[in-house]
């Protein structure tokens, strides 16, 4: 990884730069503020998988806690390689013995399709959506359509105008020990036995306890 040289922003804030290897050898993550080291760790350290090189998830999370921040703190996340280039120097050498080597290349790509060429995709969703990001990487998105929903939509758009991330956390609707909500009067009963803000219901009202 090339060294990177990053100055103070004016009025004194710091700029955090994470670096990060992984799916090439041995996985780690680097963390500079304003240009110096912060932390640095092997992936193998946390997961006691030797060389292990697969995305550097704890290695990370260790880096960010030294400095007292999470990915949202973040100004540039590094990755070690470009991996267009790459595979372009993968397909030629490819090509070169073709046939010959068809069967190694299909085989390497079903990796590399999955892994490095989505690595950007992978790393800002890390950054951005730490809460409902899942060990490996992944994220089980569900879209939300204008014209199926107009009224979530909408909820959602305003949400993302505030917090700068138009993504809702949608999970299943019960207290603990009792079934998941299936009628309006169950929402409504256990929105009276909770703790929660507000309840809508789109055909039905709505309710806060504030206004109670």
């Amino acid at each position: 990884m090339r060294p990177t040289i990053c100055r103070g922003r004016k009025g004194g804030e710091p700029v955090y730069v994470l670096g990060v290897s992984c799916y090439y050898h041995d996985a780690a993550a680097a963390l500079l503020q304003d240009g110096m080291l912060v932390a640095a760790a092997e992936e193998e350290r946390f997961s006691q998988v030797k060389h292990d090189y697969l995305f550097p998830k704890d290695a990370i999370r260790f880096c960010l806690d030294q400095a007292g921040i999470d990915g949202r703190d973040l100004d540039y996340v590094v990755f070690f390689e470009k991996p267009f280039r790459k595979f372009e120097r993968i397909l030629m050498t490819v090509l070169q013995t073709y046939p010959k080597s068809w069967k190694v290349f299909r085989e390497s790509m079903i990796s590399w399709m999955i892994d490095n060429f989505w690595i950007g995709t992978r790393l800002q969703r890390r950054s951005a959506l730490p809460a409902i990001t899942h060990v490996d990487g992944t994220n089980r998105l569900q879209m939300v359509f204008r014209d199926q929903s107009p009224r979530y939509y909408r909820l959602i758009q305003r949400f993302g105008d505030a917090a700068g991330v138009p993504v809702v956390l949608n999970t299943s609707f019960n207290l603990k020990d009792e079934l998941i909500v299936n009628e309006p009067a169950d929402a409504f009963h256990a929105f009276s036995s909770s703790e929660m803000d507000s309840l809508v219901l789109e055909n039905s009202g709505s309710a806060s306890h504030s206004c109670s």
